[in-house]
């Protein structure tokens, strides 16, 4: 068995790094179209929104991600069963992906009408489906 346990865990967050702004900024566009303008200066394009919260994505979910390769390292190494190790990544990625949030301070606040409200659930989405995607094995 030929198991690369960072570049699995490499791919799974990229792929959230780049997806979970795209689901973030249509999800807002449908929700809240006003205040879909109100999270960068109103002059930037959906385009630059895009990469706006891509960067952002990218520099606060870098030690997120250094967490979770070594939670890999450790699943991949104590779990024999494929099944469990998937479900093990799959819960350690959520909330890994949330206390992410809660420690630079995000307020999650579980109110819909909240313009960030919904960023936290599109990253968890992205991260436990690259974790179901992607084979560790």
């Amino acid at each position: 068995m030929n198991v690369n346990p960072f570049l699995y865990s490499l791919k799974v967050w990229l792929s959230s790094v780049v997806v979970a702004p795209f689901f973030y900024l249509i999800i807002q566009y449908y929700v809240r179209p006003i205040h879909t303008q109100d999270i960068a200066d109103s002059t930037l394009s959906p385009l630059s929104n895009y990469f706006f919260f891509t960067f952002l994505e990218l520099i606060l979910s870098f030690l997120t991600w250094v967490a979770f390769t070594i939670l890999v390292y450790i699943i991949v190494g104590l779990c024999l069963k494929h099944p469990l190790r998937i479900w093990l990544l799959f819960a350690a990625g959520i909330i890994l992906t949330f206390a992410t949030f809660l420690l630079i301070g995000f307020p999650i606040e579980f109110k819909y009408d909240d313009p960030f409200f919904y960023l936290p659930f599109c990253n968890s989405f992205c991260i436990g489906w690259g974790i179901w995607f992607y084979r560790l094995d």
